[in-house]
């Protein structure tokens, strides 16, 4: 009897040790199919439902402990349309140390301003693994039972036979779905007869917003990333007949485009479920390709053969700007170019280690392939042809004598201020000047234009100093020019109101160049202000609350009577 005992303990203790191990090892433990539902209390949420049977709800299973779930659910058909039992996949979603630092600062502070929906919102899908399924007999298919290890967030997914029924089901530990409905897109067939050499595309142009709940984002980038591309720029090749697919369905914009020429664009409405046929108009297309061709550029040094490499060339014709750089013969090539429209070109120049600079930074062109450029040869009329000569910069060498040049530009006082003047049928206009370069004994000016040119220097507006005009030629492209000293006169303006000196006024001078920085000076004790080197006959001269007066400065003493102002009131 005391042997029995013995023997009926020791089975009792290795009993209770294999119970205590398994109960370690598993947290919880996968209970038979049948059970799985029982797990903790159902309860009735949305499910991930198909587009048109949003109304349809599935009940979840709750898990409070957040531990090891025991996952089953089932995908149910769209008619004869079921899920594929070999494409069942489970994403594993986890959150960044430093993304749930930020929702922990986020949340401490009260939620304050634009933030996650939910902690599980910010998870990343890092592991995937392939589930268990099997096809019922009332043709859906049951996914696990599967013990799921811990993660902030799953994503399930599966295909069908059907390029257009997919599922998706995004969950937590807290609940799952029991049921998963399809999401059903739609398709669109382009149905087209260009010649069998053109490049066919296609661009997909929302005109109503999508429901934001729903997954088309993730789906199409997922299934079909060159379809989301399509909806921006970056258009789609097709083939005669071909279905676009999956689509979310409702009404859509379809632009055809051959050889990089829209042809035509047509709305359509997309049903779910269905796979829409969309003709387009043979004759369009033909009239696409032929105003379709390939343009060459070849750059060359204005007066020479030489070509003109690295060049950075963007053209602007295209849905979107496109960037090439010239070859080593100055060469470039733009495909799908429109030879009836005018057609506009950035060029970035290339640069090097020249004191001064032999091109401008930048420079643009415009012209019409059509009467502008030539064939390349009679047999190929849809390849045409410009040279483009370019001038490089010219400099105007400017001897500044005694006008002092700071190294840096001095905190609220931009003068001297350069200005370059060209003669235009015998009066000097201003014109525009890519470089202001310091040199040894000055100031060299980059030249775009040909032509007679000199330099204006504003120490102030009152006093400008003029450089002698250029010659109109020269073999090495500099035009050594001097400013001619002019050490100018004393001016005092006295300001009054009224017959009465205004003290201590703030006063705004500006003078004839209106283009430039004014100069803000207040009168003294006396209502005077007194000016130095001035050059100048004429002047503007504005105190807050007067009208702007016209100041003549021929004479040494001015008096500026000011006239109100009107009331803004």
């Amino acid at each position: 009897m005391r042997r029995t005992a013995w023997i009926l303990l020791i089975i009792t203790l290795v009993g209770l040790a294999s119970w205590h191990l398994q109960r370690h090892s598993d947290p919880s433990p996968a209970p038979p199919a049948s059970e799985a539902a029982n797990l903790d209390k159902p309860a009735p949420v949305n499910a991930a439902n198909a587009v048109d049977k949003a109304d349809v709800t599935s009940p979840v299973v709750t898990n409070g402990t957040k531990d090891l779930i025991r996952f089953e659910t089932r995908l149910l058909p769209d008619g004869p349309i079921g899920a594929a039992t070999d494409s069942v996949r489970l994403g594993l979603a986890y959150v960044s140390p430093d993304e749930a630092r930020t929702w922990q600062a986020w949340k401490e502070g009260g939620s304050v301003g634009a933030g996650p929906a939910s902690y599980a919102e910010l998870a990343t899908v890092e592991r995937w693994l392939d589930l268990p399924a099997e096809r019922l007999p009332d043709g859906s298919v049951r996914v696990g039972p599967i013990t799921l290890p811990p993660a902030d967030r799953f994503e399930l997914q599966a295909r069908s036979a059907s390029p257009l029924h997919f599922y998706l089901a995004t969950f937590t530990a807290d609940a799952y779905p029991v049921d998963v409905h399809p999401t059903v897109a739609a398709g669109l067939r382009i149905v087209h007869q260009p010649a069998p050499d053109a490049d066919v595309r296609v661009l997909l142009r929302r005109t109503r917003d999508i429901d934001a709940g729903a997954p088309w984002q993730s789906l199409l980038a997922r299934e079909a990333p060159q379809l989301l591309g399509a909806y921006d720029d970056a258009a789609v090749a097709v083939v005669p007949n071909a279905v676009l697919a999956p689509l979310p369905p409702g009404p859509l914009e379809v632009i055809l485009e051959i050889d990089g020429i829209e042809a035509e664009r047509l709305p359509v409405d997309l049903r779910a479920g269905a796979i829409t046929d969309l003709q387009f108009d043979p004759v369009k297309q033909q009239v696409a390709q032929a105003v379709s061709v390939q343009l060459q550029l070849d750059f060359v040094i204005e007066g020479t053969r030489r070509p003109i490499p690295d060049i950075k060339v963007t053209w602007y014709g295209g849905k979107s700007d496109q960037c090439r750089n010239t070859d080593a013969r100055g060469g470039v090539r733009f495909q799908g170019v429109d030879r009836q429209k005018p057609q506009r070109f950035n060029l970035e120049m290339p640069t090097g280690e020249e004191a001064l600079p032999n091109w401008p930074a930048q420079r643009a062109i415009e012209f019409t392939p059509d009467t502008d450029a030539e064939p390349v040869s009679e047999q190929d009329t849809r390849q045409l042809r410009k040279t483009i000569e370019l001038r490089p910069l010219q400099w105007l060498m400017v001897r500044t004598g005694n006008l002092a040049i700071p190294e840096t530009p001095v905190r609220n006082n931009p003068y001297p201020i350069f200005v370059l003047q060209r003669d235009q049928s015998g009066s000097w206009a201003d014109v525009a000047a890519d470089h202001f370069i310091r040199i040894d004994d000055g100031i060299a000016a980059s030249l775009q234009d040909a032509g007679r040119h000199r330099l204006v220097a504003l120490q102030a507006p009152w006093a400008l100093l003029y450089s002698t005009p250029s010659q109109t030629r020269s073999a090495s492209g500099r035009y050594p020019v001097s400013l001619i000293p002019d050490p100018g006169r004393p001016v005092a303006i006295t300001v009054r109101s009224q017959g009465i000196p205004l003290a201590h006024a703030p006063v705004t001078l500006r003078g004839p160049v209106h283009s430039l920085p004014a100069s803000a000076i207040d009168t003294d004790s006396q209502g005077q202000i007194r000016l130095n080197g001035v050059t100048e006959t004429r002047l503007e001269l504005e105190v807050p609350g007067y009208e702007v007066m016209d100041v003549d400065l021929r004479s040494t003493s001015v008096v500026v009577e000011l006239t109100p102002g009107d009331d803004p009131h």
